[in-house]
């Protein structure tokens, strides 16, 4: 009875671990999603926004197209001799984040519908431990003196 209930645990967290073909997410902007493309399939990335950039980092391996239909959805599709992984950044129209998708080439996975209702979080901030800050004295202008000139010799013109 253990065993059973061990393996349809197994078996249920394998299948839960695998990507679906479609699929909604709830998209966490700190971190990159993974979408599983097989070469020579498209696929289809719904925003929950219009999307006015987007850039993949290897041409070579992916390319990406605007929907001519809505502006809230992105086609891509890896080229047909794709074997390396590549990334897919995108911005939305009157926002500054951007979503960060790793594009990971596939013989077994494919997605072909991703969702992604809503987006939270933002990139993680890093803390520079060992930033001083200036001290007020170099911070303030620092002030320049002129002397007062002096009269060294007589001039030819002054002596006549």
């Amino acid at each position: 009875m253990t065993k059973m209930f061990l393996i349809s645990l197994l078996l249920t967290q394998s299948a839960a671990a695998s990507p679906k073909r479609i699929q909604s997410v709830m998209f966490d902007k700190g971190t990159p999603h993974k979408i599983y493309l097989h070469p020579g399939l498209g696929s289809v990335i719904t925003f929950p926004c219009f999307v006015s950039d987007s850039f993949v980092g290897d041409e070579s391996q992916a390319e990406v197209r605007p929907s001519p239909s809505t502006r809230k959805n992105l086609l891509l599709s890896l080229k047909s001799h794709a074997s390396k992984a590549t990334n897919l950044i995108v911005r939305c129209e009157g926002q500054q984040s951007h979503f960060v998708l790793d594009v990971v080439p596939s013989s077994t996975s494919h997605q072909d519908i991703l969702e992604i209702r809503a987006a939270f979080g933002r990139p993680e901030l890093i803390e520079i431990e060992n930033l001083k800050a200036p001290a007020r004295s170099e911070m303030l202008p620092k002030k320049v003196v002129i002397a007062a000139p002096e009269l060294i010799g007589e001039s030819p013109r002054e002596a006549k």
